[in-house]
């Protein structure tokens, strides 16, 4: 049986679990991993996953996709902490707007049979809470692949094959790429708004 572990259960970590149980994947096991003890009942609850953790290597262990759903400052730490865990050949993902040295100080902690390849859904709304969760919040949406120079092709489509399975568009960067589209769309609207 194949795994996918999702480490943080916020509203976009749990709406990927729904997503991903609503496509059925056969012989593939759904575990969430957060911290917050609440966060891991309430996924359990609303059928997001099929079993919750607050332990890292009961999320990681065997998993081959690792899809990290973290504020940016957490990233490189939890690699830190999961990178000796994952099995050989394991991807792990994410779910925000990494930057480029973000995924340079991460892949140093990777050992090298691991591969990264960033995501983003640049989703239509974003849910503030858990109640927000929903199983089609990635319907139609594009998400943004952005291999590392590392990743290969059977990692890059294992992420590109979840993104489809919950009804999102691929749409490929590279590193730099994407830290300017999120500078353009994300950081320049607001500044313009403090102006």
């Amino acid at each position: 049986m194949d795994k996918i572990a999702i480490l943080g259960l916020g509203p976009i970590g749990t709406s990927l679990g729904m997503a991903l149980k609503k496509a059925n994947i056969q012989n593939t096991e759904i575990v969430g991993f957060d911290r917050n003890r609440r966060a891991v009942s309430e996924a359990s609850k609303i059928d997001a996953i099929d079993h919750g953790t607050r332990v890292y290597s009961q999320a990681v262990d065997g998993a081959q996709l690792i899809v990290l759903d973290l504020p940016g400052n957490e990233i490189v730490d939890t690699i830190k902490s999961i990178g000796p865990m994952l099995k050989t050949g394991s991807v792990i993902t994410d779910t925000r707007a990494t930057t480029s040295n973000t995924l340079v100080t991460a892949m140093d902690h990777l050992q090298t049979q691991t591969s990264f390849v960033g995501g983003h859904p640049l989703l239509k709304t974003s849910p503030n809470d858990l109640s927000q969760a929903s199983d089609t919040l990635f319907e139609d949406v594009d998400y943004c692949v952005i291999p590392s120079k590392s990743a290969g092709n059977q990692a890059v489509s294992i992420v590109v094959g979840m993104v489809e399975s919950v009804g999102a568009k691929p749409f490929f960067l590279d590193p730099a790429e994407h830290d300017g589209y999120v500078a353009a769309i994300m950081t320049l609207p607001a500044l313009m708004s403090y102006a």
